[in-house]
């Protein structure tokens, strides 16, 4: 929607109901430009703050996530120190051939005044002629440990940039934590409870904390890379199961996902044409965490394709 010509977006949270359909419980309007995958924590926190209920924050699979987390922080700590050392090494080997190019260069100097005031000619065997022959080779050495020096220190910019994430990220889960824990303390009546998120808010991230939060998660993907990558393992030979009037299902239980810190629970799921059967499928997604979840993902999944029926 438009207002006084400022584009503004809305994040929305709702709740179904038997006798009145769907509930919302919170509405926050944002700029325009407001990405949605950053207000998925404010629409958790917003909604559970409307019920005054949550669940039970899962702070051992945080505490396993904080341990490996340390241990990536470690790992890049060393590999930081080695690189160093490599960039202290080329800079050193540096230094003494740019030494080196500067004492042939007056070695060179020396030769041709000397070669000039007495008249002498330059010949391919003579002393000027090796020296200038020295000089290039110095020359040449100092242009490849200079691009050596380079790509060292690339290394090390690259990788201080990683550890700081790193340790950025170690310290926002120590806080994290640290408020689970005091939701945990406060909370003598926890809810088992779903949660269901557009893929616009599918990111790894945003699927870590709600599964660290206590919720049974179910979220199509946010990047197209994971629907390329889960048709690259599906084949000719891959049996489809039959979920709805016009739907097939394949699914993955417990699935590691690069970049995700918990296995997920993925089924990947076709529209038949009506028309025709045979037609290319086009897949889409939903990801669960684990718990039990699985079953309950092939029923979304069939719910999904019983509505795109009636539509």
């Amino acid at each position: 929607m438009t207002k006084s010509g400022w584009a503004t977006r809305r994040a929305l949270s709702a709740r179904p109901r038997p006798t009145y359909g769907r509930l919302w419980l919170s509405v926050a309007h944002h700029p325009g430009d407001t990405v949605s995958c950053t207000q998925a924590e404010a629409l958790v926190l917003a909604a559970e703050a409307r019920l005054g209920l949550r669940p039970r924050r899962r702070t051992e699979l945080l505490r396993q996530r904080i341990q490996a987390c340390e241990q990536q922080v470690a790992q890049t700590g060393e590999r930081l120190e080695r690189q160093q050392q490599a960039v202290k090494q080329a800079k050193d080997r540096l230094a003494e051939t740019e030494q080196q190019v500067q004492e042939q260069q007056k070695q060179v100097d020396a030769l041709e005044q000397g070669y000039q005031s007495r008249k002498l000619q330059e010949r391919p065997t003579s002393r000027l002629a090796q020296a200038r022959q020295r000089l290039q080779a110095v020359v040449k050495r100092a242009t490849s440990r200079t691009s050596v020096w380079k790509q060292a220190q690339h290394r090390v910019d690259k990788t201080t940039a990683q550890w700081s994430h790193q340790q950025a990220e170690l310290a926002h889960l120590y806080q994290r934590l640290i408020s689970f824990e005091q939701d945990n303390a406060a909370n003598s009546e926890p809810i088992e409870a779903e949660f269901r998120l557009d893929a616009g808010f599918g990111t790894y991230e945003n699927v870590a904390l709600l599964i660290e939060m206590g919720y049974d998660l179910y979220t199509k993907p946010h990047s197209h890379k994971i629907v390329t990558y889960l048709k690259g393992q599906v084949d000719d030979t891959t049996a489809w199961t039959r979920v709805g009037a016009n739907a097939e299902l394949v699914a993955w239980p417990n699935l590691q996902l690069k970049h995700c810190p918990y296995p997920l629970d993925v089924a990947a799921f076709a529209l038949l044409h009506r028309q025709n059967p045979q037609a290319e499928r086009l897949v889409s997604l939903r990801c669960s965490a684990g718990y039990g979840a699985f079953a309950r993902v092939v029923q979304a999944v069939q719910r999904q394709a019983d509505d795109s029926c009636r539509d």
